[in-house]
């Protein structure tokens, strides 16, 4: 585990919440461009991804865009077609969840406690739940984790198939 890289992320996090035209923060969404509130797709695959009051991003969203993983591989990937792309964490050939486990050097079970909407009683949105995911992180690290919200433990868990989408 890279407990380095977590807690970079939790920094990052912790300072947009405190941003005015941070990233409009969403769990479950990578990172989505906004033009007057109406959000779409990425116009190009091409596009520099502008970190703006109105960008939608999660914590892997935010560590893509802001690029301070960029060094230790983070990319996208996208996907789409003519009308548009979606975007994509990619690292190292990875995807999704599977790009958070490879930067942080944890298991995919472990990525998706972090990082997943799915894993979370509430979903955190804005500065409140930059800040609730930056904690989540540091409890991470310090070995302490709320078995009922971890994919490994619960009971109703079933292994999705290389599960890169919300």
């Amino acid at each position: 585990m890279y407990e380095d890289r977590l807690e970079r992320l939790a920094v990052l996090l912790e300072k947009d919440a405190h941003k005015p035209d941070g990233v409009k923060f969403d769990l479950a969404s990578w990172a989505e461009p906004s033009v007057a509130g109406n959000y779409r797709r990425w116009e190009s695959k091409d596009v520099h991804i502008p970190v703006d009051c109105g960008t939608t991003a999660c914590a892997l969203g935010l560590a893509v865009i802001s690029g301070e993983f960029a060094k230790e591989g983070l990319t996208t990937s996208f996907y789409g077609d003519d009308s548009g792309f979606l975007m994509f964490p990619s690292c190292n050939e990875q995807e999704g969840f599977y790009a958070g486990a490879e930067l942080f050097g944890i298991e995919y079970d472990d990525s998706r406690y972090l990082f997943d909407p799915d894993c979370y009683d509430e979903v955190p949105q804005g500065a409140k739940g930059e800040l609730f995911v930056a904690q989540r992180i540091r409890d991470f690290i310090n070995g302490t984790i709320e078995h009922d919200q971890h994919p490994r433990y619960k009971d109703d868990y079933e292994d999705d198939e290389r599960d890169s989408d919300f």
